[in-house]
């Protein structure tokens, strides 16, 4: 009876990391859907019921008098070409880069979006990746997870400083009863942008990650936009550093009897 009870102990603490493989350090989104609930395990987590959904692609949809540009980017929204390339960053730490592996005919990247003329001005980009994050027994726990941050990475943009034009990476996590937001833009520009928050109290053993990338241009003649790469990271203080916390606490302490 008591060997039954922690079997389901363990599976509603939120690891299946007994009967979890090991992640690829790069897999594809097909693998990683294809892990449904049990998932895989790196770095002392497991991660579990990805998707790939909400993609949008309004190239053919006028909206708000905007004329769309017709695109031909075949594969933007096959699962095959979403790579997701998992990196620890210390004992607890880790991230995870999703990239988009379909190059088009003209040499860009997946993730592309650009306007002609002003008959073919508007264009936007867009999916949802939504995954879970579980503590595992034996290993690493959520709680422990002190910081999250979102980056865009590799972002190409051409056309004017004041076009509406604008590339976002919008990362929410869900724990128990707790919902955080973390938005990380680029307006107008290129280059790269990340974006950190500090992760409430979790004790549920999960946490949800729903990240929604958006590219978008809104009646702008002659504007491109293109990202390569999309970062979250996850840290936690490593040993060491909670010792000079520990410590810091200690000589605070110190100096208070001293001054009383």
């Amino acid at each position: 009876m008591k060997r039954i009870f922690v079997l389901f102990w363990i599976i509603g603490s939120g690891s299946l990391s007994l009967l979890a493989g090991p992640c690829s350090s790069t897999m594809s989104m097909t693998a990683l859907i294809g892990t449904g609930s049990i998932g895989c395990d790196f770095n002392g987590y497991n991660f579990n019921n990805f998707a790939l959904t909400q993609y949008i692609d309004a190239a053919t949809t006028a909206s708000n008098g905007y004329n769309f540009l017709v695109h031909n980017t075949p594969g933007d929204d096959a699962r095959d070409n979403y790579l997701a390339t998992f990196t620890a960053a210390g004992a607890s730490a880790f991230q995870i880069a999703f990239t988009g592996k379909v190059m088009q005919t003209d040499g860009t990247g997946a993730w592309t979006i650009n306007t002609s003329n002003a008959q073919d001005s508007s264009s936007n980009l867009g999916f949802t990746i939504v995954y879970n994050i579980n503590s595992v027994v034996g290993g690493n726990d959520v709680n422990g997870l002190h910081n999250a941050s979102a980056a865009l990475v590799g972002v190409t943009y051409t056309g004017p400083a004041a076009a509406d034009a604008s590339t976002s990476l919008i990362k929410k996590l869900e724990y128990g009863s707790t919902t955080q937001l973390v938005n990380v833009k680029l307006t107008a520009s290129g280059g790269s942008a990340r974006k950190q928050m500090a992760l409430n109290g979790n004790n549920t053993g999960t946490i949800k990650v729903t990240d929604t990338f958006i590219e978008q241009i809104s009646n702008a003649a002659l504007v491109g936009l293109t990202t390569s790469t999309l970062i979250n990271s996850f840290d936690a203080p490593e040993p060491a550093t909670l010792g000079l916390i520990g410590a810091g606490l200690a000589c605070l302490g110190l100096l208070r009897r001293r001054l009383h």
